[in-house]
């Protein structure tokens, strides 16, 4: 279960969502790139006036301009150590302050994804 804080607005020197706190997480295609994702949306919502869609970077910033001004490439989370070495994730407020995450899994996870998957199919069919 999430806290008070859960959908509280961003504070003051702190990222705009909280990895490990309750969340609606989405599965990306391998194709897109996260990168340009979070630029895209961030960019959207905006037009539509949804100033509260703002994705984590992977840098330390200290105010929202900092944030705006970070790379592209630092908008992509991307995971190297074992076990979960091929997770790109992304965390962002949504427009009501709820907290999303957007994932893909690729190399190594996916492959143990992929044979998990497989087992556990083998154990329904028998």
């Amino acid at each position: 279960m999430g806290s008070a804080k859960s959908f509280a607005e961003p504070l003051e020197h702190m990222s705009p969502a909280f990895p490990r706190m309750m969340h609606i997480c989405f599965y990306v295609r391998d194709d897109v790139d996260f990168n340009k994702f979070v630029a895209d949306l961030e960019a959207e919502s905006a037009r539509r006036g949804m100033t509260q869609v703002r994705a984590n970077r992977t840098i330390r910033v200290m105010t929202e301009a900092d944030r705006k001004a970070a790379p592209r490439n630092t908008n992509t989370n991307r995971v190297t150590a074992e076990p979960s070495n091929g997770w790109e994730l992304i965390y962002c407020k949504g427009p009501e302050g709820e907290q999303l995450e957007f994932v893909k899994a690729l190399g190594p996870v996916k492959k143990r994804f992929s044979e998990a998957l497989a087992i556990r199919q083998q154990k329904i069919v028998r």
